[in-house]
């Protein structure tokens, strides 16, 4: 009987393995149809699921030749088509603006990466021994042993908004006063050298740079990044201009969602941009792959390609997403292939899995002979 089961059990782990590696050769060997542009804006119809209410916004460049496709529209009373200049807030993409921001200054010499938060903020504020030892490396790399959220922001923001709407606005009940009594006693803070993401960590950074330049994040961005690439709608800040832009954001039940502000910490999310904006970002992290051998490691604010990225032959990808109140967004270059994909949607869903399949598909597909613009 014993013998039966285990027969019976090595069959079925057979079959399974089986079964694994046909799905595997099966999502690896695909036929190129020579019409990206067509394959793209299948793919973007499927991330819509048919609702045309929430816009979304998709930019993929590939060797050379960019191209945009949108759905939906700005907003339940206005029918207009988003486009490439539309304005989305990006969430945690405004991480790798951040760090980008941070490398400009390394590259002036006012900061290193071993610099320590001691050494750069130590006589102008009181901090714990702890806090004292972080290094921006550590920051930028989510190694520093801070935690997402400190318990104490999430208690200032239920007392603001109550347990069911914490996620409505919760940087905005914060300040760089917050951030600075904070770190007088680290509470929570484990020990550093451990991966613990960190919105509090990049967000800090951002502190830390307005602190040793003597300008705020977003002058910063500005002068040292947008401004060089032409990302002229990019900006924590909205003008008049780009509050026209904006496009309404949906919380991920559907309803409307207010735009998030942050009062802190907006170096780990507060930038507002356009895909076309992103776009451009992202192929300089390409331009720079020449220049580099390794320029997309974690020491530029990227995720590199995990097992779900590597199971679908996305095993080159650097990546990041991001999410707000309203809106979600997704990043990643291919530097062995030169190519960039950006997803702006305005609703809060997870966009991890639809940007692996779009990755997947600029991989694997090549434009058609015309221009696809």
């Amino acid at each position: 009987m014993i013998q039966n089961i285990m027969i019976f059990l090595l069959v079925v782990l057979v079959l399974v393995a089986c079964a694994f590696f046909y799905a595997r050769r099966k999502i690896l060997t695909v036929e190129d149809k020579k019409h990206l542009k067509v394959e793209i804006d299948a793919e973007v119809t499927k991330m819509t699921k048919g609702d045309p209410k929430e816009a979304i916004m998709v930019g993929v460049y590939k060797q050379g030749t960019s191209y945009f496709k949108s759905e939906g529209r700005f907003s339940e009373d206005l029918y207009q088509q988003p486009d490439q200049h539309s304005i989305f807030q990006i969430g945690s993409l405004s991480k790798l603006i951040t760090v980008s921001v941070l490398h400009a200054l390394i590259r002036e010499g006012l900061v290193t990466m071993d610099s320590t938060l001691g050494e750069l903020m130590g006589d102008k504020y009181e901090l714990s021994e702890d806090a004292k030892s972080v290094t921006l490396h550590q920051l930028v790399t989510h190694t520093s042993g801070f935690p997402r959220v400190p318990k104490v922001f999430i208690d200032k923001t239920v007392d603001q908004f109550g347990k069911e709407d914490i996620l409505k606005n919760p940087y905005s009940v914060l300040s760089f006063d917050d951030v600075i009594e904070y770190l007088k006693t680290s509470e929570g803070k484990k020990e550093s050298g451990y991966v613990e993401y960190s919105n509090f960590g990049t967000g800090l950074l951002g502190h830390v740079l307005e602190v040793v330049s003597g300008e705020r994040l977003d002058c910063l961005a500005k002068d040292k990044i947008c401004s060089a690439l032409g990302m002229n709608m990019t900006s924590t800040e909205l003008s008049d201009e780009m509050n026209e832009s904006m496009v309404q954001g949906y919380d991920r039940n559907g309803d409307k969602a207010d735009l998030w502000t942050f009062g802190a910490l907006e170096g780990a999310g507060g930038f507002n941009s356009t895909a076309a904006d992103m776009l451009t970002f992202l192929k300089h992290f390409l331009n720079q792959s020449s220049d580099s051998k390794n320029p997309l490691d974690a020491d530029g604010g990227w995720m590199k390609a995990g097992k779900l990225e590597k199971f679908y032959g996305n095993k080159n990808v650097s990546w990041h997403n991001g999410m707000v109140g309203g809106f979600s967004s997704y990043a990643a270059i291919d530097p062995v292939d030169d190519i960039a994909i950006i997803i702006l949607s305005a609703k809060a869903t997870d966009l991890t899995m639809p940007g692996i399949m779009l990755m997947r598909l600029a991989r694997t597909q090549s434009w058609a002979t015309s221009n696809p613009s």
